[in-house]
């Protein structure tokens, strides 16, 4: 039967359906060859790409391509005030491993959630994957790293580190002009009477066989987990404190990822109550450093970012380094002692959290070029409670996030010992016996 533009409805016609020929793949005659496919999915950002999977079997092979993957991870470059916010959380399950779960702050929404081993902790996020690490110091100083890529759920536990010293940090690098990722591992001893020590860095760029390498340099303040280290433009940076441990951050350990050579360079003068009340961070792709004001009641963060600059003074120690005073802050009664979190939604929203209190400042209306000697007086926008926190779960948020759709699993090694390796060892048995499931014929039963 059919019928025509009836009370301004389309033409429709109503009968038997055409079944569309499909190929062997199951893919319609009618759909997009796949190398055109591949052409349009690679110039899209990466949530369009993940949400086209649902269009069909073809254009979900097409995304699931290693070869796709690698060639999106490299091709698609996204504005660089373009980044997402990611809460990590960690649930201690008694008897059971330890359940790391990411979610999305920008769009509100769980994006993956796998085992972990006891006491690991997020080291830090690097253009788009996640490095997790052992983050207590003692006996298991050589647990290994944990790469995982949050948007496709993907992990590989990475070969475990040579150094043996009880204090240590993680920190996953990226060189775009190579492209290669490389962990750093940061061992060094718990103080000296020096004005300088030396620091181990051990060095595993992801894929080589050859496995780590060893480097060290005498530094004049050691590594100091206050803030995650942060990438920009292939510089890894980490907050350093005196050997000594009395004075508050006076500078940073630089990392150069593609030379692996090791530099320190000053953070700006500024006063505050103690030292856990500092972090570093990214805005707008220029590295930024917060301090509270030495004064509680002053209720005022800080903050500065480095100056474009930077590289021409090539971390010369007898130099101070520039920045230039960004923003002030105004937060509500905070106490020194108590824990804070706070990052930055790209460029356009600036977030700090403490005592279950949420505090949003609205940056849309503002300038990354610095306006006075103090920076721009920012405002409270918003005020929300948030739940109070669980003891059996840890957790975080970390801003500066890039999603991408390159896989960790590139980099496994057909003899390392990660993860996967270790889940398949001892479950060979099952293994095999599902290999001959999958072998088998299919008989139909005679009744």
């Amino acid at each position: 039967m059919r019928a025509g533009r009836l009370a301004g409805l389309p033409f429709y016609t109503m009968g038997r359906r055409r079944r569309r020929r499909r190929d062997d793949k199951g893919c319609s005659s009618r759909e997009i060859p796949s190398d055109m496919l591949q052409e349009i999915l690679v110039k899209l950002p990466i949530k369009d790409v993940l949400q086209s999977c649902r269009v069909s079997r073809l254009w979900r092979s097409v995304v699931s391509d290693p070869s796709f993957r690698n060639l999106h991870a490299d091709t698609y470059v996204a504005p660089l005030g373009d980044t997402e916010s990611l809460l990590v959380s960690v649930r201690s399950v008694p008897g059971q491993m330890d359940e790391a779960s990411v979610f999305n702050v920008s769009s509100g929404k769980a994006m993956c959630s796998f085992p972990i081993p006891s006491h690991y902790g997020l080291a830090n996020a690097c253009n788009g994957l996640l490095c997790f690490a052992y983050d207590r110091d003692g006996s298991r100083g050589s647990a290994p790293a944990i790469v995982c890529n949050p948007a496709t759920g993907e992990r590989l536990t990475l070969p475990k580190p040579p150094a043996k010293d009880k204090i240590r940090m993680f920190a996953l690098g990226f060189s775009a002009p190579t492209k290669e990722y490389k962990l750093f591992c940061l061992s060094y001893p718990p103080h000296s009477d020096l004005p300088e020590a030396s620091v181990k860095v051990h060095v595993y760029t992801l894929g080589d066989a050859r496995g780590w390498r060893r480097h060290s340099f005498h530094s004049p303040s050691r590594p100091v987990d206050l803030a995650a280290p942060v990438l920009i433009d292939g510089m890894l940076y980490v907050m350093t404190i005196g050997w000594q441990g009395t004075q508050l951050p006076t500078k940073l350990l630089v990392v150069d990822v593609s030379t692996e050579m090791c530099y320190t360079c000053h953070l700006p003068a500024y006063n505050a109550y103690d030292e856990s009340l500092v972090g570093i961070y990214e805005v707008g792709g220029r590295l930024c450093f917060l301090a509270h004001a030495s004064n509680p009641n002053s209720r005022v963060v800080h903050c500065w970012v480095m100056s474009p600059s930077w590289r021409d003074q090539h971390f010369d120690h007898n130099k101070l380094t520039q920045w230039d005073p960004l923003y002030r802050f105004k937060i509500g009664p905070f106490y020194p002692f108590r824990p804070w979190i706070a990052w930055f939604e790209g460029d356009k929203m600036f977030c700090y959290i403490t005592s279950n209190t949420l505090h949003n400042f609205d940056l849309t209306e503002r300038s990354m070029e610095s306006v006075a000697d103090h920076g721009q007086t920012v405002l409270l926008d918003q005020q929300l409670k948030v739940p109070a926190t669980s003891p059996k779960c840890k957790w975080h948020i970390y801003g500066g996030y890039r999603p991408t759709l390159f896989s960790p699993l590139t980099f496994a090694l057909p003899s390392s010992n990660d993860d996967d390796n270790g889940h398949e060892s001892r479950h060979q048995f099952e293994l095999a016996l599902l290999h001959k499931f999958k072998g088998r014929k299919q008989r139909r039963l005679k009744i």
